[in-house]
């Protein structure tokens, strides 16, 4: 009796276990199907590539993606406003200078978490002198030489990134256009080119609204464009100098450039150079945008084009404005050659949404988060600036 009890005892226990994997079974498929088709209906709603792109950015945030990789800022006239709007102060530069109407200061850097930032020595066509571009050079030194716990100057791509690593930002010296040489001193602007470098300039904007003996501008309405060089070129006169600032290491900038200087420039380079606040004028018809023509010309060369947050050049007044004209240069030139140059500080206000300086990039990151992929921001926010100057110095005959 014993022995059949125990074995009618063993048979319900099989039972129970069969009945609860059929259960767990059944729960499995249900649950399977039910996750299929949520996929499915995902899938037809929003399509498959949303859906893989925002299961992708899920971990990321913006301030995540800062903390990682470096942001860099590829042009901003912080010299000129220290010496309009804080009367040369370089101290106040380390306060809070929003009421005085200037766009960078070193508490919104670093609630922006800008790694690095070009700052550009700007002195107006018509009345520039070596002296002046000096002295507007020695600003971004000064302000790096007060706070030099926080701020260093960055001579390479390499600087950016153990500064990045150790949370302090590079500051990266740069002149805005040839004329700022081309004074009554008639110092030969090869001479002046090598100054520049020794004093720790690292980027150099071949041209502002005015034309020069090197290169014809944009936007000169004032000046009859030069004739053809002697070389044949349209735009590019002297293409020994663009040669020189190859075998110097330093970047070179097409931003105010004429097209017709941009396509020499690009194609006789033996350097990436980049436009480092322009737009696309096909979104834009604005004479400081890229128009498409170039744009394969860019992609040849290696470069980037650096989207501004300046409302007339985006001909919108907000960050979807800024992603716009990110997005268009992704599709029709490459993730790999954009780039961001806000132009704070040269301009009266961004647009909307990033209009109170370098503390607002996170919003402009997070947007960004919402068409691309964490790795490709990352890329738009610095890591191609980086690798442009990388290769820079790669070309270059003159050890830094």
């Amino acid at each position: 009796m014993a022995s059949n009890a125990n074995g009618a005892s063993n048979h319900a226990q099989k039972d129970a276990l069969a009945r609860t994997k059929r259960w767990w079974f059944g729960l499995l498929t249900k649950s399977v199907f039910v996750t299929c088709v949520a996929v499915y209906v995902a899938t037809e709603l929003t399509g498959l590539d949303a859906l893989i792109h925002t299961w992708r950015r899920l971990p990321y945030s913006a301030h995540h993606l800062l903390a990682t990789y470096p942001l860099v800022d590829a042009h901003a006239d912080v010299p000129m406003a220290i010496a309009e709007k804080l009367a040369g102060d370089v101290s106040k530069f380390k306060l809070n200078t929003s009421a005085l109407g200037t766009h960078v200061d070193m508490p919104r850097m670093r609630a922006g978490r800008v790694a690095s930032m070009v700052m550009a020595a700007y002195v107006p066509c018509g009345n520039a002198s070596i002296k002046e571009t000096h002295a507007m050079m020695q600003l971004v030194r000064d302000i790096a030489d007060a706070d030099d716990e926080n701020v260093v100057i960055a001579k390479t791509a390499s600087d950016v990134r153990l500064a990045h690593a150790t949370r302090r930002v590079a500051l990266v010296m740069g002149v805005e256009g040839l004329h700022a040489f081309e004074d009554e001193t008639r110092t030969p602007v090869e001479e002046s080119i090598r100054n520049a470098r020794r004093l720790g300039a690292r980027v150099i904007t071949l041209n502002h609204n005015c034309h020069t003996a090197v290169t014809d501008s944009c936007c000169a309405d004032a000046q009859p464009a030069k004739s053809v060089g002697g070389d044949g070129s349209r735009g590019l006169h002297r293409p020994e100098v663009l040669l020189l600032l190859n075998d110097l290491g330093l970047v070179v900038d097409l931003s105010h450039a004429s097209v017709a200087a941009a396509a020499d420039v690009l194609r006789l380079s033996r350097a990436p150079v980049i436009f480092s606040h322009s737009g696309a004028y096909e979104l834009c018809e604005h004479p400081r945008n890229v128009p498409s023509n170039l744009l394969p010309l860019v992609r040849a060369n290696g470069g980037l084009v650096m989207v501004p947050f300046h409302p007339p050049f985006l001909c919108g007044d907000s960050v979807l404005a800024v992603v716009e004209h990110i997005s268009f240069l992704a599709r029709h030139l490459g993730i790999r050659h954009v780039g961001l140059g806000s132009d704070y500080d040269g301009i009266p206000k961004g647009v909307r949404g990033l209009h109170t300086g370098v503390d607002a990039y996170p919003v402009l990151v997070d947007a960004l988060l919402e068409r691309f992929s964490p790795s490709d921001v990352a890329l738009v926010i610095g890591g191609n600036f980086l690798r442009v100057w990388d290769n820079v110095l790669r070309q270059a005959s003159t050890a830094v």
